[in-house]
């Protein structure tokens, strides 16, 4: 993948469009609109397989979208790229229900106490079955 600088301001919204072109690069993109995620909490959240979100995260960092950091055991991953940010609050006003409806349950990483995971996910299971 190509990184996003250094090239025309066409080149670069083009390869910005080509990235968030894929469904499951969108869904990991939108999830870290409200902060940063782990792997784990993104393979809850986005129902993507660790091979597939490993993958597309991948794209996504080789063309400079987002970062990780290491925090003990987990890898967190957040968005480096404003222009990112802005074109996604975009689509989202333009399609209030691009997001999974479980993002707006889970909080980002670092903000949940793990005593309410459990009731997290039957909110988030009751939620999908809403949505589907």
């Amino acid at each position: 993948m190509t990184k996003i600088v250094d090239c025309s301001p066409a080149d670069n919204a083009l390869e910005l469009l080509k990235q968030l072109a894929n469904p499951n690069r969108l869904a990991i993109v939108g999830s870290l609109l409200d902060g940063p995620r782990s792997v784990a909490e993104l393979e809850l959240v986005l129902s993507i397989r660790q091979p597939t979100l490993s993958q597309q995260i991948t794209s996504l960092r080789d063309a400079g979208l987002i970062e990780g950091r290491r925090d003990g055991r987990h890898t967190i991953y957040f968005l480096c790229d404003e222009r990112v940010t802005s074109v996604m609050r975009f689509l989202a006003t333009l399609y209030p229900d691009l997001l999974p409806a479980q993002l707006r349950i889970l909080p980002p990483f670092g903000n949940m106490n793990c005593t309410d995971l459990p009731e997290m996910i039957v909110d988030m299971r009751l939620s999908a079955q809403d949505v589907y």
